[in-house]
């Protein structure tokens, strides 16, 4: 399942500079089809009915899933911030309900997972974004988990991968890659 992450957001791939490679290699045309496309990936899914997908938290103004199920597709950018909900606030066991940072970060409490969770009938919540070093991050009481499936993110990070698999009966399984200082060179056979 290919959901829509932070890095298919226009400025954030602009500024990460997948803009002056398209622009450099083949054209800005090509990026506006990327930034086209970007804007129809899913925001969100669910599994079984039980396990909620996201590539950052929840969203504010959200009640349950149901709301969610109405966000129509193919849009570059949000007014009341759905958009960085969804695809940035992370959650905290120190905190309850929603908070800014300092740092500008967006938190939400565990009363909030608990609170959606229990009113979409759901069970989990599963997010990929803000890598955890050491494999799955658990939060809210085990009904969140936090994971990152990319090792050594954008270099000297030196972070584990992690793959999750959910079975028929919706039973999860993690396998995490470690990292490796000095990952072996590849042999031509």
């Amino acid at each position: 399942m290919l959901l829509r992450g932070w890095h298919e957001v226009s400025r954030t791939n602009r500024a990460c500079g997948f803009f002056d490679q398209c622009k450099k290699h083949y054209s800005v045309r090509l990026w506006k089809r990327f930034q086209d496309l970007f804007s129809w990936l899913p925001l969100a899914a669910t599994v079984g009915e039980a396990i909620f997908l996201v590539h950052g938290g929840l969203w504010r103004n959200c009640i349950s899933l149901d709301q969610i199920r109405t966000i129509q597709r193919a849009f570059l950018e949000d007014e009341d911030g759905m958009l960085l909900d969804l695809l940035l606030a992370k959650p905290s066991d120190e905190h309850q309900g929603w908070e800014w940072l300092g740092n500008g970060d967006l938190v939400f409490g565990s009363d909030i997972v608990q609170d959606f969770l229990s009113r979409s009938n759901l069970k989990m919540i599963v997010r990929t974004s803000r890598q955890p070093v050491d494999g799955p991050t658990f939060s809210a009481d085990q009904r969140m988990v936090t994971l990152f499936s990319a090792f050594d993110f954008r270099g000297g990070s030196e972070s584990d991968a992690t793959v999750m698999t959910i079975d028929a009966h919706l039973e999860c399984s993690f396998w995490t890659i470690k990292y490796a200082h000095d990952p072996p060179k590849p042999q031509r056979i």
